[in-house]
C-alpha cells in the first residue's frame, strides 16, 4: 500500500512540474523555436517535480519553499525562452500563485467538507488527502490552460505590456501568495472548524482580486495601445498631408522653371546674337543660383517618393550636408502612405544627426530584388550614438511623442514581414529597413 501511495505522490508531483514548465514554454515560446523537449522544458519539469517532492518530504506544507519553484521556472525562462526579463518574472510568479493558491484552496476546502484538520489532509495517506490533491491539480490545470490562451495572445502576438504594468501585476500576485501562506499557517494551527471556511472564502477573494487586477491592467494596456496607435496614425496622416502638399508645390515650381527657362534661353540667345557676350555671361551668372534652389535628386516612378526625397535632401543640402542617393524606380507592393512615413522618418533622423557631425554626410540607397526592398540610410557621426543612447531615446524637446518615429518605422517593417535594424560602421550610423513585396 505504501508503495502505491508513494507512486501516486510522485506521479502527481511529476504532473505538476511538467504543467508549470510547459505553461511558461507555451506562453513565452522558445528562443530557437524549439519544441518543449528540445528547449529543455521536460528536463526542468522533472527537476521541478523532484524539488516539489523534496519540499513535501521536509515540511507538511511547503509554505515559503514554493519560492524555489518560481526561481527554477524563471531560470528555465531566462535561459531558453523569449521575452523581457520582467515578463519572465511575471510568468514565474503567476505559476507560483496558481500552484500555491490552488493547493491552499483545495486543502482547506476538503478539510472543511470532511471536517478534519488541515494538517491531517496534508500529512495523512487517507482518501481525503488524495481527493484534495487531485482537485488541486485539476484546478491548476484548468487555470493554466485558460491563462495560456489569454497570455499567448497578449504576450506573443501583441506584446504590448509595459514593464511597469507587468511589475504591478507581479507585485500583486506575490503579495497575494505571501498573504495566503500566512493564512495557511493560521489554518494549520487552528482547531476551529469555521476557520477553514474563512480561509477558503479569503483565498477565493484573493483570487478574484488578482483576476480583477490582471483584467484591469490588460484592459488599460489595450486602451493605451489604441491611443498610441491613434497618435501614430495622426502623425502618419500629417506626414502624408505635408508631403502631398510639398509634391504639388514642388511640381508647380518645376513647371514654372521650365517656362522661365524658355525666356532665359531667349534672352541669352538675343544677347549673344547681338554680340553682347559680357551681358549674356552676367545674366547666366545671376540666374544660375536659382536652379540650385530647386534641386531634384530623384525622379522615380512614384510621386510620393520623389516628393519626400527631393524635399528632404534639398533641405539637407541647404544646411551644408553632402547628400548621395540611389534608388530603384518602381515600388510595386508598397503602399504610398507607408513609403511616405518610412522615408520621412528615416531622413528626418538622419538629417538631424548628420547636421550635428563634423563631416556632414548623408547617404540614401534603395535597392530591390525579386522578393524585397531594402531602404538603407547612413549619416556621419563623430562618436558612437548606441553607446550613449542604446535605446535611441528622443533628444528633442517635444518628447510628448517620444519614440513615435521609431514605432512607425518598426510597425511598417512588421506590416511587410520585414526587418528594422540599426548599427554603426566606420563613422556612420546606419539604419536598414527590409520590406517584403506584397505580390
Amino acid at each position: 500500500m505504501k508503495v502505491l501511495t508513494d507512486f501516486i505522490e510522485i506521479a502527481v508531483n511529476f504532473f505538476q512540474g511538467i504543467m508549470l514548465t510547459y505553461f511558461a514554454y507555451a506562453v513565452l515560446g522558445s528562443k530557437k523555436r524549439a519544441s518543449y523537449f528540445a528547449s529543455a522544458g521536460f528536463f526542468y519539469g522533472v527537476v521541478l517535480s523532484v524539488l516539489i517532492s523534496v519540499a513535501n518530504h521536509i515540511a507538511v506544507f511547503e509554505h515559503f519553499y514554493i519560492l524555489f519553484y518560481a526561481v527554477l521556472i524563471f531560470l528555465y525562462a531566462l535561459k531558453h525562452l523569449k521575452g523581457k526579463i520582467v515578463l519572465k518574472i511575471f510568468i514565474s510568479v503567476f505559476s507560483l500563485m496558481v500552484s500555491s493558491l490552488s493547493s491552499i484552496l483545495s486543502t482547506n476546502f476538503f478539510a472543511y467538507i470532511f471536517n478534519v484538520p488541515v494538517r491531517y489532509i496534508l500529512s495523512s495517506r487517507g482518501l481525503e488527502r488524495y481527493v484534495a490533491m487531485v482537485a488541486a491539480q485539476l484546478i491548476i490545470l484548468y487555470v493554466l490552460l485558460l491563462s495560456m490562451k489569454i497570455f499567448r495572445k497578449e504576450f506573443r502576438k501583441n506584446n504590448t505590456m509595459t514593464v511597469s504594468e507587468l511589475t504591478v501585476i507581479s507585485s500583486v500576485l506575490l503579495i497575494s501568495i505571501v498573504i495566503c501562506i500566512f493564512l495557511n499557517f493560521l489554518s494549520l494551527s487552528a482547531e476551529n472548524h469555521n476557520s477553514r471556511l474563512f480561509t477558503v472564502i479569503t483565498s477565493i477573494g484573493i483570487i478574484i482580486i488578482n483576476i480583477i487586477t490582471c483584467y484591469l491592467t490588460i484592459d488599460l494596456n489595450r486602451k493605451n495601445a489604441i491611443a498610441r496607435e491613434n497618435e501614430i496614425l495622426k502623425l502618419k496622416n500629417e506626414y502624408n498631408r505635408q508631403y502631398i502638399d510639398s509634391a504639388s508645390i514642388q511640381y508647380d515650381a518645376m513647371r514654372k522653371m521650365r517656362h522661365d527657362f524658355k525666356n532665359h534661353f531667349s534672352a541669352v540667345y538675343t544677347c549673344l546674337a547681338e554680340g553682347n557676350t559680357e551681358t549674356a555671361m552676367k545674366y547666366i551668372e545671376e540666374n544660375a543660383g536659382r536652379c540650385d534652389e530647386k534641386l531634384v535628386f530623384v525622379r522615380t516612378g512614384n510621386d510620393i517618393v520623389n516628393a519626400v526625397v527631393n524635399l528632404k535632401l534639398s533641405a539637407a543640402k541647404s544646411i551644408g550636408i553632402d547628400c548621395t542617393y540611389s534608388s530603384v524606380a518602381d515600388f510595386t507592393g508598397i503602399e504610398d502612405s507607408d513609403l511616405c512615413s518610412l522615408l520621412s522618418n528615416l531622413l528626418d533622423n538622419a538629417i538631424t544627426a548628420a547636421a550635428g557631425s563634423t563631416r556632414k554626410i548623408l547617404q540614401l540607397n534603395i535597392s530591390a530584388d525579386e522578393w524585397s526592398y531594402l531602404f538603407s540610410v547612413k549619416n556621419s557621426i563623430d562618436s558612437s550614438v548606441l553607446d550613449v543612447n542604446p535605446s535611441l531615446s528622443t533628444t528633442k524637446t517635444e518628447n510628448y511623442c517620444h519614440g513615435i518615429g521609431t514605432l512607425i518605422v518598426g510597425d511598417i517593417a512588421k506590416k511587410y514581414e520585414g526587418i528594422y535594424d540599426v548599427y554603426e560602421e566606420s563613422g556612420f550610423f546606419c539604419c536598414n529597413v527590409l520590406l517584403n513585396k506584397n505580390l
